[in-house]
């Protein structure tokens, strides 16, 4: 790994936000405690997959197809998009993508999971009677 990359895992673990860094085929290398504890995931649980695993009935096919485009061509972006926790429950969620040197990527979350939760708890009731 490059300095940038190392510094950029350093600011990572200090940074009140919650991040991830990816490697340049999108394996997960590292989350912050702050990312793990409101996704509900360990770093041990998700090191090495690519983000995919967050996704699920919800989320935009045209939303991931628009990160995948600019990432490709290694320019940052800001795309919200619907995930889910570990714990199955859907979010809303505010992606800074920033590209690194040597391909990684910085994924800074926005995560507001409570109107999407709110939401997906209803639909579910319903779905239910």
């Amino acid at each position: 790994m490059s300095n940038n990359i190392i510094k950029a895992i350093d600011n990572a673990t200090s940074s009140n936000k919650p991040i991830i860094i990816t490697d340049l085929y999108g394996k997960i290398v590292y989350a912050n405690s702050k990312w793990c504890n409101q996704c509900k995931y360990t770093l041990t649980d998700i090191k090495g997959k690519t983000n995919k695993f967050l996704q699920g009935s919800l989320t935009s096919k045209d939303d991931i197809n628009i990160i995948n485009y600019n990432v490709r061509k290694g320019k940052g972006i800001i795309q919200e998009i619907i995930n889910f926790k570990g714990d199955n429950m859907p979010f809303r969620n505010l992606l800074e993508i920033e590209c690194l040197d040597d391909g990684y990527k910085a994924i800074v979350t926005d995560l507001g999971d409570i109107e999407y939760t709110k939401q997906y708890n209803n639909m579910q009731r319903r779905l239910t009677y």
